[in-house]
């Protein structure tokens, strides 16, 4: 730094060296902070001068340990980790070999490798181990490259999961729809029902026509004709021991066309015991008494 001592605004002229490359012959200045120190040095100056010589003697002297402790460690070598061979280890290699001299070829050959390790800075000499000293050097980035697998696993986890409760739902949906779909099938046949041909029948007999409508019905959930005819009993010879009341929906719509039902109670008092029958005479693993489950799950009345 170079100070002018005129009266007029101050200049500073700056010439930087780093560390590596500062010229062992330069002539070092004394760094100020800020420029109430640049006024206090030429205040000092002009009144002291030789206080302020022997300021920039000691801050010189400074410099040139500070660049000799910087030089002194850029001259140290590396610190080099060079295995070392057991002695045991020694002795099993040179007891396979048999050759005149051997200890001190041994010697001789561990001095080399050592020399040769040394100045390749540790690495291996067969390339085998290289890549195995590699592989323990680059330990960090397989754990971090595991450990972005785990994450895309487990978001890939909490993607399939949601996309199973979508899945499950659109499925729930479609049921959904579907018995609406049904119910609005009945719904419309009830409206033919008592469309204009039948609205007379309707007027006369309007028990009797509802009932052969919910007869028909019943009868297209028996799918197997199970329950239409009633049972021979000259093939099932003990159904009449068993069965004291029999009942099938061909007797049901005989007592329908003559008008025996006076109300929906007796229609549902026969149905129910037609199923009845079933599950009384049949064991539970047949067919007969799988349907009669079914027939009365379907079918409900609703007093």
């Amino acid at each position: 730094l170079g100070l002018s001592k005129e009266t007029g605004p101050v200049l500073v002229q700056k010439t930087a060296f780093c560390d590596a490359h500062t010229p062992a012959d330069a002539d070092s200045r004394p760094r100020v902070a800020t420029a109430n120190k640049h006024q206090q040095l030429l205040t000092n100056s002009s009144h002291n001068p030789l206080e302020t010589d022997l300021t920039r003697e000691d801050l010189r002297q400074k410099m040139k340990k500070a660049r000799r402790i910087l030089a002194k460690k850029r001259s140290t070598l590396p610190i080099i980790s060079i295995p070392t061979i057991p002695p045991e280890r020694i002795q099993e290699i040179a007891s396979l070999v048999n050759i005149p001299k051997k200890s001190q070829f041994i010697q001789r050959l561990i001095a080399y490798w050592t020399l040769k390790r040394q100045f390749r800075n540790g690495v291996p000499l067969l390339r085998r181990l290289q890549s195995s000293h590699l592989s323990r050097r680059d330990e960090s980035q397989p754990q971090q490259e595991v450990g972005d697998l785990y994450r895309q696993l487990k978001y890939w986890q909490c993607l399939r999961q949601d996309l199973e409760r979508a899945r499950l739902l659109c499925e729930l949906v479609r049921k959904r729809e579907k018995l609406k779909n049904e119910m609005l099938k009945i719904f419309i046949e009830f409206l033919a029902f008592f469309s204009e041909q039948r609205a007379l029948e309707f007027k006369i007999a309007p028990l009797t026509t509802f009932l052969r409508h919910l007869w028909k019905l019943i009868e297209a959930k028996d799918i197997g004709d199970i329950f239409l005819e009633p049972v021979d009993q000259n093939e099932v010879l003990d159904y009449a021991d068993v069965v004291k009341h029999p009942m099938d929906l061909s007797t049901m719509r005989i007592k329908l066309e003559n008008n025996k039902y006076i109300k929906l109670a007796e229609f549902e008092d026969d149905f129910n015991l037609m199923i009845n029958n079933c599950l009384t005479y049949n064991s539970k693993d047949t067919v007969f008494y799988k349907s009669a489950i079914r027939m009365r799950d379907q079918v409900s009345f609703c007093n």
